[in-house]
Formats: C-alpha cells, sequence, structure tokens
C-alpha cells in the first residue's frame, strides 16, 4: 500500500467480507487490519483510494465491494485486470467477456455512491460506457479484429498470454469513447498507474 504521509493511501480491497480477503491476501486477519486502518486515516483526514484484483473467486462478489468503500469514505477505486506482467501466472485469467459484466456492474454501484471509478487491463470495447474510465498502464497485445478499430491507439490491449490462450476471440472494434466526465482526479490517476507500487504475491491472486 502507498505511504499515508503523502495525504494519500492507496490499499488493495479484494473483497467486501473478511473470507473473501483474506482467502485472497493469504493472511487471517487481513481484512479487520483493513478496515481498522481505513478507519484511523478517515479521522486523520488522510485520502483513501483502493485497487480491487478481478479474480475468478472475487467475480461473484465484487458487487458487494462498492457498499463497502463507500462506508469508509473511499474516493477512488479501481477494477484492475491482471496482467503477467504484474507477477501473476497464467492460471488467474478469467475470461473477460463472462468476468467483465461483474466488474462493470460494480463499478455502476460505486459510480452511484460518489467514488471516481477506473479499469485497467482490460480492452476498450469490453468496457462499454465504462471505455472512458479505462487507465493504460501497460501496454497489452491486440487480435486480429484490432487492426481496423478505431480506438486502438487508446486501448490498453489484453495479456499476449490471455491471447493466445483464447485467441481474441472476445474482441470488436469500436469507436473511441468520449472524454471521461467529470474529468478524472490526477492524483488518483498517478497513484492508479505508478509502476513502483506492485500487486499482491501472485500466488494469492491465481485462483
Amino acid at each position: 500500500m502507498s505511504d499515508p504521509s503523502q495525504g494519500v493511501l492507496h490499499v488493495w480491497v479484494h473483497g467486501a467480507r473478511p473470507e473473501v480477503h483474506d482467502y485472497h491476501s493469504g493472511n487471517e486477519g487481513d481484512f479487520e487490519r483493513l478496515a481498522a486502518q481505513l478507519g484511523e486515516a478517515r479521522r486523520s483526514g488522510i485520502e483513501c483510494i483502493a485497487t480491487t484484483i478481478l479474480t475468478r473467486s472475487n467475480l461473484a462478489v465484487i458487487g458487494e465491494v462498492p457498499a463497502f468503500l463507500a462506508a469508509r469514505g473511499i474516493r477512488a477505486w479501481r477494477v484492475a485486470v491482471p496482467r503477467t506482467d504484474d507477477r501473476a501466472s497464467a492460471e488467474v485469467f478469467v475470461r473477460l467477456a463472462l468476468a467483465l459484466p461483474y466488474a462493470l456492474h460494480a463499478l455502476t454501484r460505486a459510480s452511484r455512491s460518489g467514488i471516481e471509478t477506473y479499469v485497467t487491463g482490460a480492452p476498450l470495447c469490453l468496457l462499454g460506457p465504462f471505455a472512458a474510465h479505462a487507465l493504460a498502464t501497460t501496454v497489452g497485445a491486440y487480435g486480429d479484429a484490432c487492426e481496423a478499430c478505431p480506438a486502438q491507439s487508446a486501448c490498453p490491449g489484453v495479456d499476449a498470454s490471455y491471447l493466445a490462450r483464447f485467441d481474441g476471440d472476445e474482441l470488436r472494434p469500436r469507436n473511441p469513447p468520449p472524454p471521461p466526465s467529470p474529468p478524472r482526479t490526477e492524483r488518483w490517476v498517478s497513484s492508479f498507474t505508478d509502476p513502483t507500487y506492485e500487486p499482491p504475491a501472485a500466488k494469492n491472486r491465481a485462483r
């Protein structure tokens, strides 16, 4: 997590319940420690933002996360689709056409709660209205359908291992997304795209 002495605390939230969060972190009691830390940060006037990595084992319950975040005053939330260059193994990949609807529904809930929302690691063609919320943290790979896509220059693509595994059959050309509205908060964007802010150990995410 980031240094709260800088005025922003960036945390990983794997789920809104202890059994979900602790399963992904690999450490019993992490959820309670996280909740306590967020409470202390809020009392101290430290702004908090959060990232949730989309995995096979949390996609069905990711819709619970926005209420947890809103209750703790989280200012911005990123859903991150894992990539192998994030130290993840190939087993971590979820079929995006199946997993992203869960994430987009959760992002809608978060937006309605006043939380700024972001997505990393997912191609624009699978994000619907949330394409304007996409951030490019790494340059991905592109399928055959992407060659004529008007949005390719702005699209982060998909992980090369994912493309090799699934052959890009989900990808479709789309128009470039409109500018985000309201405009992005640059300090959140900077934190969510910081290459030195490493994700948790891959073994806890590849499930």
